[in-house]
């Protein structure tokens, strides 16, 4: 691969990771937050609609289903989701598989990507 090749895969995933792992910055701020780690096999995946959970999920901590942003947003919107506990309300909590400074080195690295002050010479860790 040249090193052209390889910038514009950098700069590609850049664009598409940053806005995600900046609301996972302020998701990881969140009172009462579950800290689990990253599992390749399975993959985990939304109890509701089955996408697999990357950032911002949600963990109900009567029912034990784990819920993608999308789902977590839809339930607060709709407020049609029942819980299969016995009071039938959702306690939801924050979850992350990142650790803090993880993200801000993430975020640092792929805003310097996006700002052409970085090649893939200069950096193999993003």
């Amino acid at each position: 691969m040249t090193p052209q090749i390889a910038k514009a895969k950098m700069i590609a995933c850049a664009c598409l990771l940053l806005p995600l792992l900046l609301k996972e910055q302020a998701h990881i701020q969140l009172p009462n937050l579950i800290c689990r780690p990253r599992e390749l096999i399975p993959r985990v995946t939304c109890d509701i609609c089955s996408s697999a959970l990357f950032s911002s999920c949600w963990f109900c901590s009567l029912c034990g289903r784990e819920l993608c942003e999308d789902c977590h947003c839809d339930m607060l919107t709709t407020q049609t989701a029942k819980c299969s506990s016995l009071n039938g309300i959702h306690v939801l909590l924050p979850v992350t598989r990142f650790k803090n400074d993880e993200v801000i080195n993430a975020i640092v690295k792929m805003e310097l990507i996006l700002k052409g002050d970085k090649t893939p010479q200069e950096d193999n860790e993003v």
